[in-house]
């Protein structure tokens, strides 16, 4: 198996063919997450997905890629190649150079571009948390500066 880091220095020809089953059979888009022990909806992460009748394909996409899980789905009677997060950038960002259709260059952009929001707004949004805990810590304690204009 190949790790994400080691994936970055796959050859050229496997990056075209990865963007090719891509084209013809991926998508690509940020999902929302669900915390299990809340049973809601938290945040969105970025997905990629390759969908085949037999396995061989999906199987050689992981090996190629080091990355995501294939899944068999009894609805349609095939099998899913399923690769999220860091993986799933890593690998968009480096067969989006290869991908000939406009339709399919525009949803990896769209989902990268939309993952890339949703993580600069979690990181805003945890530091805004943390300033507030700090600023509530303050005034329990009574350890804060009242300006007066």
């Amino acid at each position: 198996m190949v790790t994400v880091q080691e994936s970055m220095q796959l050859d050229r020809e496997d990056w075209c063919w990865l963007a090719g089953l891509f084209e013809g059979e991926g998508t690509a888009g940020n999902y929302p997450a669900s915390d299990k022990r809340r049973g809601r909806v938290t945040r969105l992460r970025i997905v990629m997905t390759l969908a085949q009748k037999e396995r061989a394909m999906l199987d050689e996409a992981r090996r190629i890629t080091g990355v995501g899980s294939v899944h068999y789905q009894k609805n349609w009677e095939g099998f899913m190649w399923v690769c999220a997060s860091r993986a799933a950038r890593v690998t968009l960002t480096k067969i989006y150079p290869y991908l000939r259709s406009p339709r399919r260059k525009l949803q990896v952009a769209h989902a990268l571009v939309t993952d890339e929001r949703v993580r600069t707004e979690a990181k805003t949004a945890q530091k805004l948390h943390l300033q507030m805990v700090g600023r509530l810590r303050n005034i329990t304690t009574g350890r804060f500066n009242a300006k007066v204009s």
